[in-house]
């Protein structure tokens, strides 16, 4: 274990782009960090499915630090390649490749549409110094932003969520959680892993946060006596596409009524509408 460290974890696929990685990684190098913490480790792992040429790109370590104007001594950069098309790479690097060379809190950084605020890594280190003896995770409180509404910085929060532990467990994102050394050692990442169809037709492994929150980290932090907490500044910013979310919630209501409704044409040329009611009963009404 690197004492007085964080581990970042970002991972990317053959989906990712480039530019939205150096991105995220910006945010992270951009943390204003307590003089408690020594060194940040920031660990890419990728898998074979990257294209030869981008996976080039990555594997230049000193060319992507090279990107940017300064890159800060303190923060050093890997990179490690993966079969495992899952987020236990993760696992296969903590266990296999580091030899337990990797922080006292680990963290990621997804490439999508989420922010740190540069308090986010002081926010978790202070709550992780304070309860230390008991520290198994830690969950942020984030601002929700509208996307579409971007450049409006008045109007694009539209709320904040400031509860220990969200009701719905898909709102939660791998930004915003932290694990000891202990509990990451102990979890099988594999379990939060769900397979969707990406955009091109293939089957992608994705990393359910919520998932592993539940399924993992909750029973086996309980099973080792650690407990969960939550520093109390907000220090993420998650992005939503509210327009996109409420025109597919209309969409889907739309849908149900009509998957409800059939309709047929009588001999007389008007149509009979047959709904279901909200007892399940059919009625008939005339058009």
């Amino acid at each position: 274990m690197l004492s007085n460290t964080i581990t970042v974890f970002i991972t990317v696929n053959h989906l990712t782009n480039i530019n939205e990685y150096l991105q995220s990684l910006a945010q992270v190098i951009n943390q204003d960090l307590s003089k408690d913490i020594k060194l940040v480790d920031i660990v890419t792992i990728g898998s074979h499915q990257i294209h030869a040429e981008v996976l080039k790109l990555y594997e230049d370590v000193e060319g992507i630090k090279g990107r940017f104007s300064k890159w800060p001594e303190k923060f050093s950069l890997k990179w490690f390649v993966s079969d495992d098309n899952s987020f236990n790479k993760i696992r296969n690097y903590t266990d296999n490749h580091s030899k337990g060379e990797y922080g006292e809190l680990v963290t990621f950084k997804s490439v999508t549409p989420i922010e740190f605020y540069p308090n986010h890594f002081n926010c978790h280190w202070e709550e992780y110094k304070r309860n230390k003896k008991n520290f198994g995770w830690s969950l942020s409180r984030l601002e929700v932003k509208d996307l579409s509404k971007k450049d409006d910085e008045k109007q694009n929060t539209f709320t904040y969520r400031l509860e220990d532990f969200p009701k719905h467990i898909d709102t939660i994102v791998p930004d915003e959680i932290f694990i000891s050394y202990e509990l990451c050692r102990a979890i099988d990442f594999n379990s939060a892993t769900m397979t969707q169809r990406a955009p091109d037709g293939t089957s992608v492994a994705m990393f359910h946060v919520g998932k592993l929150v539940t399924d993992e980290l909750i029973p086996k932090a309980t099973e080792m006596a650690l407990k969960g907490y939550n520093p109390n500044e907000i220090s993420v910013i998650h992005w939503v596409d509210l327009q996109a979310m409420q025109q597919a919630h209309q969409a889907q209501a739309q849908q149900q009524i009509q998957d409800n409704t059939t309709q047929q044409e009588n001999e007389d040329g008007s149509v009979s509408f047959l709904e279901e009611d909200e007892n399940g009963a059919v009625q008939f009404t005339e058009d």
